[in-house]
């Protein structure tokens, strides 16, 4: 079994390896061309939260800058090296053809929590979608994003793959409620699939300020995304998984998750102990974090 995961490890790598080498790359999005919106589309606001990635921003900018489904991309930079930022800055400008990129800098290091929330709330747009930094999209997620036909403003819309590490297709089409989750996490079903330690999603700006604002006060955490979903699930939201909407999730020395794995483990045991035991985000819970 050992060396079954370890060898699906390697193939997973080499694929992200392959699409940045081969594909995702700045020269190729410096060629990208312009994919022109349907009169009448759907349009979305796209927020990225950053921190000292300015030599990697195309990875997330990949498919979205020169999307005319996407309004505006506003990027936080949560303190970054002045030689990162600058960097940011620099390669902003070479990418963002349609002026559709605004950059906010703060000096202080407040953590990924804080600085999410943040780019939540620059956000001009109703609709959002919250884009990890060291994350693309695919053209099938913002594909599946227009075709919604009716917005729940109380669900996040989930993609169904954040390729190649993470197959979300048992829950595909499903929407999740805090009495499902938990459900589900008895049976063992997200502690599997990891849905609940994903992010990416698209959502109603202003619902999530209302039920999420709070965690702006952590600022920061080791599982910031399973965090605010069992934040979310608690107060009456749900998930909703769309089908073929696929994003490239990237493992690498750089990510939050892969500096504090073993921390970030305990607490995403802790919360899926409370969901087990069908124990909703409470005082006593909020005290231990905040």
């Amino acid at each position: 079994m050992f060396f079954h995961r370890e060898v699906k490890k390697k193939i997973q790598q080499s694929i992200q390896q392959g699409y940045d080498t081969l594909i995702c790359t700045p020269e190729r999005l410096m060629h990208q061309s312009i994919k022109r919106c349907p009169e009448g589309s759907r349009k979305v606001s796209v927020a990225i939260p950053h921190w000292n990635r300015g030599a990697l921003i195309h990875r997330p900018l990949w498919n979205i800058v020169n999307d005319e489904r996407i309004e505006e991309i506003v990027i936080v930079d949560d303190g970054s090296s002045e030689e990162e930022f600058s960097l940011l800055v620099k390669n902003v400008a070479r990418y963002d053809r349609r002026k559709v990129v605004t950059i906010h800098r703060r000096e202080e290091n407040k953590g990924v929590q804080f600085t999410k929330v943040e780019c939540v709330e620059k956000i001009c747009g109703a609709w959002m979608i919250l884009l990890d930094s060291d994350n693309t999209l695919f053209p099938s997620y913002l594909d599946a994003v227009v075709a919604l036909q009716h917005l729940d403003e109380k669900s996040l819309y989930c993609p169904d793959w954040a390729f190649p590490y993470f197959w979300f297709r048992q829950v595909a089409g499903q929407k999740i409620d805090f009495q499902k989750a938990c459900y589900l996490i008895q049976q063992g079903t997200l502690q599997k699939i990891s849905l609940l330690n994903d992010g990416n999603y698209f959502f109603h700006k202003a619902t999530y300020l209302a039920q999420l604002l709070p965690l702006k006060q952590i600022q920061h955490d080791v599982a910031d995304v399973m965090l605010a979903n069992y934040r979310w699930l608690s107060q009456g939201g749900s998930l909703t998984v769309m089908q073929q909407a696929r994003y490239l999730h990237r493992i690498d020395d750089s990510s939050f998750w892969m500096r504090t794995s073993q921390e970030s483990r305990r607490r995403v045991m802790s919360i899926f102990d409370r969901f087990k035991n069908n124990l909703p985000w409470d005082g006593p819970f909020a005290s231990t974090i905040i």
